[in-house]
């Protein structure tokens, strides 16, 4: 009604010519924020402050069981111990489960499924209908792995179904430092895994998908091999290598810890980075940040990164933890929000609790009591997305 007032006003004031043509200015600016509005549901809701559709990206963990003992891992590093450990690594969501949550996050639009875990993937006794039903809702598929149980023919399946990117945990250049950093493995390991990794970039070659990225988790057993590392990717092809830094569980892990003369070590290492343009080092800018932070040897390595844009992980993302845990952020394991085992992923997603995070995370810094049991600035592995969708905002501004 308020509208057709307005008309009127502007027809006895300005004319009907003048106010046809402010009509159709103002129809072609509604149906392209109607356009807008269907085609970035995520943007539009965070710029709204409503939640709008489900998130972007869906980080499912199959199963925390795993054929790997990686130092630095929070459950199958040989340095943890305790009965509750033990009873993590038993557990795994239900292919039931994870079938009838993939409808569910079809139906709210979410796009791409990142299987992972607390384990390896591939342990996971139904991954190759798990996949296949993500490539039949038509949606992305990026999958973490370690690489080791993944065969030839299962090269063959992943190519061949489509599967978008394979991201895969490495930590070493040679088969002497892989070992170091996978103490149950051995060299045949790590040359069982060169070949296959081999194998899969000549099928590529054809087929130009998946995209892959070698994944180095940076620690005091593999550091000098930054180099190498990088080399080794280039010599395979492969599209993308990344490094991060080991994210310490105290009195456990935190043995690991690069020293503060380590540190001077990498960054020099990093700035003798030369790219022969073949490979991308991935998020090289914000670890080269990471890096000189002045609690780097302490492990927290995000305080100068985390407070620079708001987190909109609430809005865009969520992982699925291998209990039914439902977490807002990839380090919020002690801050669940919801069970898939209790109540549907759609009513967590919608629920109160879960919109408190949202608006908290936007709108309030990492100090703030309410983020205490995720620790934010000891590392955020949800701040290049967040700084991809900040980065998009500002533009739309």
């Amino acid at each position: 009604m308020n509208l057709v007032k307005e008309f009127i006003k502007s027809w006895n004031e300005n004319g009907l010519q003048y106010t046809a043509s402010q009509v159709k200015i103002f129809i072609k600016n509604f149906i392209r924020n109607e356009r807008f509005v269907n085609n970035n549901p995520v943007l539009t809701g965070i710029i709204k402050e409503q939640t709008l559709c489900g998130p972007e990206l869906v980080q499912l963990d199959l199963t925390n069981n795993c054929n790997n003992s990686c130092i630095g891992c929070w459950i199958h590093s040989p340095k943890i111990h305790s009965k509750q450990n033990d009873e993590q690594k038993k557990k795994f969501i239900s292919t039931e489960k994870i079938l009838e949550t993939l409808i569910q996050l079809k139906k709210i639009k979410t796009k791409t499924i990142l299987l992972s875990g607390g384990g390896e993937p591939f342990m996971h006794c139904d991954i190759r209908k798990i996949i296949k039903k993500i490539k039949t809702l038509g949606m992305r598929i990026i999958i973490i792995t370690n690489f080791n149980l993944v065969t030839k023919k299962d090269v063959k399946f992943l190519v061949k179904l489509g599967v978008n990117e394979l991201l895969i945990s490495l930590w070493a250049a040679t088969s002497k430092t892989y070992v170091a950093t996978h103490p149950n493995q051995t060299i045949t390991s790590f040359e069982k895994i060169k070949k296959n990794l081999e194998y899969l970039m000549n099928l590529i070659e054809k087929r130009k998908i998946p995209k892959v990225r070698l994944l180095n988790v940076l620690t005091k057993k593999n550091y000098h091999e930054l180099i190498e590392m990088i080399k080794f990717g280039e010599k395979l092809g492969v599209h993308e290598i990344e490094f991060t830094l080991i994210d310490t569980i105290k009195e456990k892990t935190d043995q690991f810890l690069l020293n503060k003369k380590e540190q001077e070590d990498l960054k020099k290492q990093i700035n003798q980075y030369q790219t022969n343009g073949k490979t991308n080092v991935f998020g090289l800018e914000r670890f080269k940040i990471r890096i000189k932070e002045k609690n780097f040897s302490e492990g927290n390595y995000d305080q100068t990164l985390v407070d620079s844009i708001p987190c909109y992980a609430g809005y865009s993302y969520t992982r699925i933890m291998a209990d039914g845990r439902v977490i807002p952020c990839c380090k919020g394991h002690l801050h669940p929000l919801g069970n898939i085992n209790q109540k549907t992923f759609k009513d967590i997603w919608f629920s109160p609790k879960y919109e408190e995070f949202r608006l908290k995370a936007k709108n309030l810094k990492k100090n703030n009591s309410y983020f205490k049991k995720i620790d934010c600035y000891k590392g955020c592995d949800n701040f290049i997305e967040n700084l991809r969708i900040h980065n998009l905002i500002k533009n739309l501004k």
